[in-house]
Parts: structure tokens; sequence; C-alpha cells
């Protein structure tokens, strides 16, 4: 990706974070109401599968432009599960399970309470939960890997126990009985990918911290004068 085409992709995906991610639409979000508008137009501009081929219903994009996509939705605080939409829809393009067109999730399997087998017609079968899946209510699909494979597992007809985590976002237990699930050879381990995908969220996050931290020490007044005139604070935000 060249530099002009890496800049076109930021103003793209600002400018749609900017327009839709609105205070409305994350005090909506953290009463539980599915930001439809904006997942649409995450779909309809390619944002959703960057690293899916174009053969396979994605936009063929690199590591570095999903990054830009990642942290843009990290520094808008966009209440989806773009990042995890996109990480799950690599690791199947990789394994070579079909990319469903919906929102997804991607987890890494319990050490315990849960079991994945085959039955007598040698399909996989998946009993036990699966805790604390993001946006498990609000995705189709969930993906994880399990010892040397990439598991796809249909969130229709499971139980599932609503939670969240500190920011509000959904964190659901779901509960599987003898659900038919997809299941193919992989290398990738979800957690890494995760993790990977993750941390370009939090770089988004932290920018907008940063930039919100700063604003408000030019802002506050304190014993006549900004606080961000302070040496303490100015070091504070310096590190």
């Amino acid at each position: 990706m060249t530099n002009e085409i890496a800049t076109l992709l930021d103003q793209t995906v600002t400018k749609l974070f900017g327009d839709l991610v609105t205070d409305s639409t994350l005090s909506a979000a953290e009463d539980g109401v599915w930001p439809e508008q904006l997942w649409n137009a995450l779909e309809e501009n390619g944002l959703t599968q960057p690293l899916v081929s174009a053969e396979n219903g994605g936009a063929g994009a690199t590591w570095r432009d999903s990054y830009v996509i990642v942290r843009a939705a990290g520094y808008f605080s966009a209440p989806v599960p773009l990042a995890e939409t996109i990480a799950a829809g690599y690791l199947l393009s990789q394994s070579g399970i079909q990319v469903p067109e919906s929102p997804l999730s991607l987890v890494s399997p319990p050490e315990n309470g849960f079991s994945l087998t085959k039955d007598a017609q040698g399909f996989w079968r998946l009993d036990g939960e699966l805790p604390r899946v993001p946006w498990g209510r609000n995705v189709g699909y969930v993906i994880f890997s399990y010892e040397d494979m990439i598991v796809s597992v249909p969130v229709e007809g499971c139980t599932i126990n609503q939670g969240s985590n500190v920011a509000g976002e959904p964190r659901d237990n779901l509960t599987f009985s003898n659900q038919a699930v997809e299941a193919a050879p992989g290398a990738y381990s979800s957690a890494r990918i995760g993790a990977l995908i993750r941390a370009a969220q939090m770089a988004g996050a932290a920018e907008r911290a940063l930039e919100e931290a700063v604003s408000y020490a030019k802002e506050r007044v304190q014993f006549g004068r900004a606080i961000g005139k302070f040496q303490a604070i100015q070091q504070n935000l310096a590190v």
C-alpha cells in the first residue's frame, strides 16, 4: 500500500466513523441497541473483510490496511465487532472455510467446560460453554482455534447469557448442545491473531485518550492558569 492510498483509506474511515459514531449511537449501544446503520456502512465500503481475497468476497487488502481500519475504530470507540470480524475472517480464509456474510466474533477456547467431537457421520459437534464471547448476542458465528484446527460455530440456537465488559460492550456466555460446527486445519492461533488486531484497536483508543487529556489540560484552569502549564501535568502527558 502506497502512502497516498494509506492516506486515502485513513480519510475514508475517519469520515465514516466521524459521521456515524455519534453520541446518540454510543448511548444507544450502551442500552443494547445494535448500530445497524454503522455496520451496513462498513460492509458497503468493504471494510469488514479486508484480509479476505476478492475472489472469496473480501477486499484483498493487507495487514497494514487493516491496521488503519481497526485503529480508526478504536479511536472513535465504534460499538461494533469490527476488529473481531476482520481477525475471524482472516482465520477462516486461511483455513479454507467460507467466510459468512455476518458480524463475527473471535475467542480463545476455554481450557475446560466444552467438548468438540465427531459424530457417527463424521461431522464435528460442539457441547458446552464459550464464556465472555465479544458481541455474542450480535454475531452470526464464533470463530476459534482448537489444537490444529480453525472452528466456525453458528450462534443460532445456542443459549445466550448476556454480560458486558467494563466498557459496556457485550461479553456473553454462549452454551451449545450438540451444535454442528465446521472445522478445518489451520496454522494460526485465534489468541495471537486476536491480540494482534486488539493492539491496533488499542492504539487508536490510546491516541484519542491522549488528545482528550491534552485538550482538557489546556482548558482546565487551576490556581490562575491552565493545568497544562504545570510541569507535573506536562510530564505525565509526555510519557
